[in-house]
């Protein structure tokens, strides 16, 4: 399969990875007891690599890299192309309006018995 690189933490050579087949995205971590040289990943990277299924996550095994910096900025184009980016996006305090209510409605309201209507 063919992916590009999202995010990675190059100090644990790990990396998230959108898939060209627009499933769910798999995950790099380099195997323990890997020794010899690592493939430096960068967001952005195209990678082909295999993709197993364990624990209902993918996981991306034996990359290699297909071209660097392809799309340095898809990580942020996909945010932005998002449908629930203004979902999720927190408002602005400034943005907050507090309406008073006038203290004659209050006290209308108050004096009404029980079961009164208007």
């Amino acid at each position: 399969m063919l992916g590009v690189v999202l995010w990675t933490d190059p100090d644990k050579h790990s990396a998230v990875i959108w898939c060209d087949d627009h499933g769910d995205l798999a995950f790099y971590g380099l195997p323990s007891g890997v020794s010899g040289p690592v493939i430096p990943l960068r967001q952005g990277d195209m990678l082909e690599f295999d993709v197993v299924v364990e624990r209902g996550l993918r996981f991306a095994r034996q990359p290699s890299l297909v071209s660097q910096a392809v799309y340095p900025n898809l990580a942020d184009q996909l945010i932005a192309a998002s449908p629930c980016r203004a979902a999720s996006q927190p408002r602005a305090a400034s943005a907050a309006r507090v309406i008073a209510f006038p203290a004659a409605s209050r006290a209308a309201q108050s004096t009404k018995s029980p079961g009164s209507t208007h």
